[in-house]
């Protein structure tokens, strides 16, 4: 399961003169692994709400609020969650690579 999120991650840190299509492979790649988690049901629901829009067809409005604290209040929310799902997946990781060693 984590082949993907790895992908993603390598694919992100390639240097390359065309940038915008590496960040673009490596989105694409990110997605399919949330999507792959969230078949597991291992996203939170407002995870599934910011990977799966309501109503896909309709105009995106950005949901970042217009308040400076706000949005400062938003992004350590967001890189806290950020951290912890980063120490998950570093366990599970260790975890797998203990068990493969017995």
């Amino acid at each position: 399961m984590l082949v993907g999120y790895r992908l993603a991650d390598l694919t992100s840190k390639q240097q390359s003169p065309d940038r915008a299509s590496i960040l673009k492979l490596s989105k694409s790649l990110y997605t399919k692994f949330l999507n792959l988690c969230d078949a597991y049901d291992l996203l939170s629901n407002y995870d599934r709400s910011i990977l799966q829009p309501a109503d896909p067809g309709a105009f995106k409005v950005s949901s970042t609020p217009i308040d400076a604290a706000a949005r400062r209040n938003q992004k350590v929310a967001k890189f806290k969650l950020e951290k912890e799902l980063k120490a998950k997946i570093d366990v599970s990781t260790s975890f797998r690579m203990n068990c493969l060693r017995c």
